[in-house]
């Protein structure tokens, strides 16, 4: 679907170019970051008084018009189902199109629109990302007590540029705004709920990724990093997030590191407050007990390998969580842990989780147990 244009772009090596091989490699895994193929690789014939040589590129393009499923179940959203639809040639080859829907438990379409170009040795790519969200969410007080249920929706649009370096890390920076509704579902004077709440921002976000296989991962690293600078009622506040995985495989054993940070500055409104988490990381956790404007976390787990199957133990830790809306900090250290099971089939990995861990936020004097399951196309 490429032309010999759009390769020899991405690669940056033209006739009369001087022959390096540190220029042929760094420009293969350019064409890899991309994203658009499988396989690359490139032979070199030299004429016979090796005054100039042919350079031979072969690639094999991704399959990128294609339907992926995912399904995941928790305690609380219970199914959510979700359909990915990605397409690279819907207008001319090279615009990617990327679109996924959520549903029931949780209703999301997040749609993504972008196109790579080469500036000098490197990728750049405008982009503009939608996304619609809604769905419910329990609120806590100091004590741990429920007191709000809320249907919460919000509605964001973003466009900038990214750029990408190498096969593996990709930087983005744009402009976002947004608009947010947080209804209860029992109006009540002494909880907070607004709608149309609107703001404005600029965004900074960074990705590494070198992991083998991003269903079954056995070795590499997921870093991701979000700075965001933003507006709310022409008040300004900053905030950060920081996000890694670490993936290490030694003979059948996989042992995985994981670390969360995340700090909402003073003013944000208390939607972005809102936070469950992934199934691999705060299964165990009562869901939405984790809101809060600051929150570190790690974890550790170990995975087996026999054969089809993949059992695992994991073990995950708060260090910090503080919540200005509530006037909430944990003071002491709250851990939950649990085993997981995980095999392949037909419709991809299917993996089921049991986690057992704290029932109040604040103390670990209750347990409770949480089951969780994911199936096929990470969401």
């Amino acid at each position: 679907k490429f032309d010999k244009n759009f390769i020899q772009n991405g690669l940056g090596i033209y006739n009369s170019d001087t022959l390096r091989l540190i220029n042929i490699h760094d420009g293969i895994n350019n064409l890899y970051g991309l994203g658009y193929f499988n396989k690359i690789r490139y032979s070199i014939t030299p004429n016979k008084k090796l005054t100039s040589s042919d350079l031979n590129i072969y690639l094999e393009e991704s399959l990128f018009n294609k339907l992926q499923t995912g399904l995941k179940w928790d305690n609380f959203h219970e199914l959510i189902a979700a359909i990915n639809i990605r397409t690279n040639d819907l207008l001319f080859p090279g615009l990617l199109i990327n679109n996924e829907f959520q549903f029931p438990g949780i209703r999301k379409n997040t749609l993504e629109i972008s196109y790579p170009g080469r500036v000098s040795v490197f990728h750049l790519y405008p982009f503009y990302k939608n996304e619609y969200l809604n769905k419910k969410v329990h609120w806590y007080n100091s004590i741990g007590e429920k007191t709000a249920i809320y249907n919460y929706k919000t509605i964001s649009n973003k466009i900038g540029v990214g750029l990408i370096i190498g096969k593996n890390c990709g930087i983005e920076i744009g402009l976002q705004n947004e608009t947010a509704y947080l209804n209860p579902e029992l109006e009540n004077n002494n909880i907070t709920s607004y709608s149309k709440q609107k703001t404005k921002g600029s965004i900074l976000n960074i990705d590494y990724d070198s992991r083998d296989d991003a269903l079954l991962t056995k070795d590499g690293t997921l870093i991701k990093i979000d700075f965001q600078n933003s507006t709310f009622n022409q008040k300004k506040y900053q905030s950060i997030k920081f996000d890694f995985d670490i993936y290490k495989t030694i003979y059948k054993n996989t042992i995985r590191i994981n670390a969360l940070y995340r700090n909402i500055g003073f003013g944000a409104p208390i939607h972005n407050y809102i936070y469950q988490g992934k199934i691999d990381r705060t299964t165990g956790y009562l869901p939405f007990a984790l809101n809060s404007n600051k929150l570190s976390m790690a974890g550790f787990e170990w995975i087996y390998h026999y054969k089809e199957m993949h059992y695992k133990i994991f073990f995950n830790q708060i260090f910090n969580l503080e919540n200005n809306e509530e006037d909430i900090q944990i003071e002491n250290l709250q851990n939950c842990f649990g085993l997981g099971v995980t095999f392949t089939s037909p419709f991809g990995p299917i993996e089921l989780i049991w986690g057992y861990g704290p029932k109040n936020h604040l103390t670990n004097d209750k347990k409770y147990t949480v089951f969780a399951i994911d199936v096929g196309y990470k969401f």
